[in-house]
């Protein structure tokens, strides 16, 4: 597991540095700082169904109820 995240990391620096090469790495990170703002704010807006489908425990029936 430890491998497979170090692989998606440096995928992800590879992706990263060419907008770098294009735009400037002051201008990238300040938008990298924006991306778990824009995902809090996405994840305020996902309905939250739960508890209304989780399903209520069964009374189990004994013999003499």
């Amino acid at each position: 597991m430890l491998g497979f995240t170090i692989g998606l990391g440096g995928l992800g620096v590879a992706l990263i540095g060419l907008p770098v090469e294009y735009w400037g790495i002051n201008t990238i990170i300040h938008l990298l700082v924006l991306f778990p703002l824009l995902a809090g704010l996405i994840g305020i807006t996902i309905k939250d169904d739960y508890h209304k489908r989780a399903r209520k425990p069964k009374r189990l029936l004994l013999q003499g109820d």
